[in-house]
């Protein structure tokens, strides 16, 4: 099928999702890891993405200080590092972080969060980051998680990506890594808002 025709996220919902909501993170969204506070959650850690893909994460997770990149997927994208198990399936994190662009279907990032809350809050996980489009913490439903004390703040991206090699219409969406962390509890200021432009850009800071 046509790449236009399975990317409504990114050009309008005529079109169909991409099979297994498998859109692997722009290089652009994801460099935005090497960079604070992102950075400062990944560095010297050992990281988990449990929605690895094809490993789009990788470069800038090593970029940003990650020591070691366990890799887990509940498909099979044809990579040997890659653990063949569904996040759900999980009884416990695999590394202290957290790094991922989760699958959409059936509000898959609010179970994410959720469960990740509640291994922080048993002492199994210190940081989760998300990428999320820009808008999705406004629902009434995931007020919880946006309140939660371990949420440290966004970091939100000024421009809206293109998740696959066709250009002939405009993306629709914005992005943001949502970040939550142990560290951040009990600290003021709680929250950073940092409003990131594209790579190489000025960049400028909002703390609340």
């Amino acid at each position: 099928m046509d790449a236009k025709a399975k990317d409504p996220a990114m050009y309008g919902s005529k079109y169909a999702r991409a099979d297994a909501d498998f859109y692997p993170t722009p290089p652009d969204l994801a460099h935005v890891l090497t960079i604070a506070p992102c950075r400062g959650l990944i560095d010297g850690s050992e990281v988990w993405e449990p929605c690895a893909g094809n490993h789009a994460l990788g470069p800038a997770l090593t970029a940003a200080g990650a020591t070691r990149i366990h890799w887990s997927d509940a498909i099979d994208y044809g990579f040997a590092d890659t653990a063949i198990t569904p996040f759900e399936d999980a009884l416990f994190p695999h590394a202290p972080v957290i790094v991922t662009n989760p699958p959409y279907s059936g509000d898959f990032p609010a179970l994410m969060v959720n469960r990740c809350l509640e291994w922080m809050q048993s002492g199994k996980l210190e940081s989760l980051l998300m990428l999320v489009r820009a808008d999705w913490d406004l629902a009434k439903g995931r007020q919880g998680a946006m309140s939660h004390p371990a949420y440290a703040g966004a970091v939100r991206m000024c421009w809206r990506p293109y998740w696959t090699t066709n250009r002939t219409a405009s993306p629709r969406h914005s992005y943001q890594w949502l970040l939550w962390s142990v560290h951040s509890v009990g600290h003021e200021p709680r929250h950073c808002h940092l409003y990131q432009a594209r790579p190489d850009d000025v960049q400028g800071m909002v703390m609340q």
